[in-house]
């Protein structure tokens, strides 16, 4: 309403706002924020300031969604961006088609940009954004914003579904190009940048698993050394590298670039949701000379064993790079999945989540070969019927429906059910421990010192 008085948030940064002495009187409510922001302090200011303002930002945007943000994220392309887009079969409409990459439902949208510079700013600023995402007929997400960072080529935003159901959202920002990753307990979804400002929109709720597991125990140790080196394991850095085949893939390198940093943003979310205390710091990204033959079922164990070897001519290039850069793991995004000791190959934003919890030792289902770090070291799935998994689960032929979290007995799925199995638990079957999380946070200082970081960026 007008009488609404809104406050600069940049006024409390500067520290010339809410003196008692000389309050503004508009509003009892900022006389009530003036109050809470008088008693900050020092380095503190700035962060208690945001949490008081944080309060005001669900009324800011009461106003506004009947607005600007009606309309949502996305946009229909037009016939012209239709014609630029070499896709025989879209739907008549020119926003829905099968994907020729396996049948899923895909629709072409373009995107409302300053909605994400607005939410950005919204969070810098107050503590909390709000996107509206329309992504198809009857699937519209409120979206609050809580969290920005700084990507390696642009920022990324994170966030959660407001409303009844759980559901969580990863953007990054890159130039033109916006990827994405959007999980809701009934569906899943990917964006990704097809070039020209156009963008693709795809439902991965029931994109199968493939992964070729973690490999022998012999190799989980081939980098554990330097586990008392100087980095606390709050940080662990990557280097990812790619293949020509890749680029054509993604269409082009700004999208693999994209990929890239969503891969990384996403990751970092679960993460944090899951209650792991760590987080992925990308030192380098760039193209190796390796072609893959896809016709050769073994291509995953030859991919694998090439980027560990030193020697070998392939990818060997790599590990002068991982020394420079003081990378602790090397990630070569491709396709499918396969993990070794620091290294790992696979394609996706969950195939990355994936192998990357091999790098930190965790196994998938206890029905795996291998037990990982300890005999807690394992994914979970949820139920005989219902078909939960998580992260690093491999349960119901990898078809089941995946909730964005690496195991944890203290972590729960939207239906109520723990996501884990505590490490106490007498049960040695299936249903026998599974601590995904625990593994991390006992793992991280280990995997943080497999080279001593060079750059925090």
């Amino acid at each position: 309403p007008p009488a609404w008085t809104f406050i600069d948030p940049l006024r409390i940064v500067r520290g010339d706002l809410f003196r008692l002495d000389q309050p503004d009187t508009n509003s009892a409510l900022t006389q009530q924020a003036a109050r809470t922001a008088a008693r900050c302090r020092g380095a503190a200011l700035v962060r208690l300031a945001r949490r008081a303002l944080a309060g005001l930002t669900p009324l800011l945007f009461a106003s506004a969604a009947t607005g600007a943000h009606a309309v949502g994220l996305f946009l229909p392309v037009t016939a012209e961006d239709r014609r630029a887009i070499p896709a025989a079969g879209m739907g008549l409409d020119g926003e829905t088609r099968r994907s020729a990459s396996g049948g899923a439902w895909e629709r072409h949208v373009r995107i409302v940009r300053h909605e994400l510079t607005t939410a950005r700013d919204d969070v810098e600023f107050s503590g909390a954004g709000r996107l509206l995402l329309n992504v198809r007929d009857g699937v519209r997400l409120d979206v609050v914003v809580e969290r920005t960072a700084p990507t390696k080529w642009g920022y990324s935003l994170s966030g959660r579904v407001a409303g009844g159901d759980v559901g969580f959202v990863t953007l990054v920002v890159h130039d033109e190009a916006v990827a994405g990753s959007i999980w809701t307990p009934q569906s899943a979804y990917e964006l990704h940048h097809l070039g020209g400002g156009v963008h693709a929109l795809r439902d991965v709720t029931h994109t199968p698993v493939e992964c070729g597991g973690g490999l022998p125990p012999e190799l989980k140790s081939v980098d554990a050394t330097g586990q008392d080196g100087d980095d606390d394991g709050s940080v662990v850095d990557i280097l990812v590298v790619w293949t020509p085949w890749t680029e054509d893939r993604h269409g082009g390198k700004p999208q693999v670039l994209s990929q890239i940093d969503l891969n990384i943003a996403a990751a970092n979310d679960a993460f944090e949701r899951s209650g792991a205390f760590v987080s992925l710091n990308l030192v380098g990204a760039e193209q190796v000379d390796y072609v893959i033959d896809f016709d050769d079922r073994h291509w995953r164990s030859k991919a694998i064993a090439r980027l560990v070897g030193t020697d070998d001519g392939y990818m060997d290039g790599v590990h002068g790079r991982r020394d420079a850069l003081g990378a602790d793991l090397v990630y070569l995004e491709a396709a499918s999945g396969i993990a070794s000791g620091a290294f790992a190959v696979g394609g996706g934003t969950y195939a990355f989540q994936h192998e990357v919890g091999h790098n930190f030792w965790i196994s998938h289902d206890r029905e795996e070969p291998w037990s990982g770090l300890t005999p807690y070291s394992h994914g979970f799935t949820l139920g005989d019927h219902t078909c939960v998994i998580t992260i690093m689960s491999y349960g119901c032929n990898a078809r089941g429906t995946l909730v964005p979290y690496y195991a944890s007995p203290w972590r729960y799925a939207p239906h109520g059910a723990r996501l884990g199995v505590t490490r106490f638990s007498k049960e040695r079957d299936r249903r026998g421990p599974a601590d995904a999380v625990l593994t991390i946070n006992r793992s991280r200082r280990i995997v943080a010192n497999y080279r001593q970081s060079r750059q925090r960026d």
